[in-house]
């Protein structure tokens, strides 16, 4: 029995990023730390998708000749696992009324864990 796997939700998220990038890019924007956080989140949570849709691709192939790539897939998948979270929390950082230097000096503190 061959388990097929549902990516209608990774596809419909990576279209809706797809759709956030373009407005964003099609807006005046500021170029400031906010803006370009958000848009590095963005960046990051494309490739999240788009790294899962991978890794889904290739182990439902079931074929041992995609050994090496899948493991490779996976291990760029788990990387934008640990950014997504982290991209987030600067960009809610980056919300707050501080200065750039602060939210600076915070993004590079909670760079730590994430290392």
């Amino acid at each position: 029995m061959r388990f097929i796997y549902n990516m209608d939700f990774l596809i419909s998220a990576l279209v809706f990023l797809s759709l956030l990038l373009f407005h964003f890019y099609n807006q005046k924007k500021l170029d400031n730390i906010r803006s370009r956080i958000f848009q590095t989140f963005i960046f990051v949570g494309i490739f999240d998708i788009i790294f899962d849709i991978l890794c889904t691709l290739l182990i439902s192939a079931e074929n041992p000749e995609y050994v090496g790539i899948t493991e490779l897939t996976l291990i760029l998948l788990y990387l934008m696992q640990l950014f997504v979270p982290y991209i987030y929390l600067c960009y809610v950082k980056s919300l707050r009324v501080d200065s750039e230097r602060q939210t600076k000096r915070i993004i590079h503190v909670w760079m730590i864990p994430t290392a």
